[in-house]
């Protein structure tokens, strides 16, 4: 990645910006004689060509301020552009993606209730569709899909911008009709609220409560592991989106699998689907330099279907879990 002049992409950030979306530049893909590459280190062997963030820390440092736009892309003017959803751009964005159904997900969701607003709306350079609508206000955990091939962008997610190019070699483009320039993102409707919404769980009476406190069946390692793996939605997408994961998700990833005896295996093998970051031997490295319990996930933002309630685990996830494997004699 070299220096050079301001791209055409540097407007349409400044635009981005300036409706108070934060901002941060993405990996993009090049082209080579045998296909398409990432200008990541991994190159062709990127598993997640022109998609991934080229910052660590973009859910931090992902901003509105022109300065510092400008030196971004000045330093890599073909940088793809990120836009980090939540509440903090006010925006969620419906991923609609046809090549694993999110094209019928979405009509069969459509066809049962009241429809959506016209919003603005980004076609993106793999087929696929972006919805941009308004977040919804208040603190309640969201989730982060809706079917198969249907995702919702919210807290702690992020999408590729127009006029971002894809590995096919098309750019994602706003919509004709549906721009920022033509439309504001719409309200989501009250179903669709409803759906993404996920609702805390009933308060227990007191004598449920009393019950509550009582031992429940201890799990042992090897099989609190594997139900984790299944039941944790935090875990389960790092190990899903392995090559594009963040370095706190990464590093809050080895805090949670350091107490189990076969965790720092599966910290490996994950870590490895990440060719442009590791090295070998720097998981274990990582692992060992753990101090204390995990973190709770939802310190990162992340939307837990559960609440982060592991009901599997009879856990709050994932901060209860030392305490639960060495009842184990783990």
């Amino acid at each position: 990645m070299t220096r050079g002049s301001p791209s055409s992409a540097l407007p349409f950030v400044l635009a981005y910006a300036r409706r108070g979306w934060r901002v941060h530049p993405v990996h993009w893909p090049t082209r080579a004689a045998d296909g398409a590459r990432c200008s990541c280190s991994a190159g062709e062997r990127c598993r997640s060509i022109g998609k991934h963030p080229m910052l660590e820390a973009w859910p931090r440092v992902a901003t509105t301020n022109e300065d510092v736009i400008r030196a971004w892309w000045r330093e890599h003017p073909s940088a793809n552009v990120g836009i980090a959803t939540g509440p903090a751009s006010g925006l969620l964005v419906l991923d609609v993606d046809p090549r694993n159904g999110g094209d019928l997900a979405l009509e069969a969701l459509l066809a049962s209730h009241d429809g959506l607003e016209p919003t603005m709306r980004v076609e993106t350079g793999g087929g696929g569709v972006h919805f941009y609508l308004a977040h919804p206000s208040g603190g309640a955990p969201l989730r982060g899909a809706l079917g198969k091939g249907l995702d919702v962008k919210a807290g702690g997610g992020t999408v590729v911008a127009p006029p971002s190019l894809h590995a096919s070699g098309r750019r994602y483009a706003w919509a004709a009709g549906a721009s920022p320039r033509d439309l504001a993102p719409a309200a989501l409707p009250s179903w669709l609220l409803a759906l993404v919404t996920v609702r805390p769980s009933v308060e227990p009476r007191p004598a449920e409560a009393r019950a509550a406190r009582r031992p429940r069946r201890v799990l042992g390692d090897e099989e609190a592991l594997d139900v984790l793996v299944h039941e944790c939605s935090f875990v389960s997408h790092c190990a899903r989106d392995a090559a594009s994961l963040s370095y706190d998700e990464w590093f809050s990833l080895a805090t949670i699998l350091h107490v189990f005896r076969e965790g720092p295996a599966l910290f490996e093998q994950i870590s490895r689907y990440d060719v442009a970051r590791y090295r070998r031997g720097e998981p274990a490295r990582k692992v060992a330099s753990v101090r204390g319990g995990p973190r709770h996930c939802t310190s990162l933002g992340w939307s837990c279907p559960r609440l982060g309630k592991c009901s599997a685990l009879g856990v709050r996830s994932p901060a209860g879990l030392p305490f639960k494997l060495r009842k184990a004699g783990a």
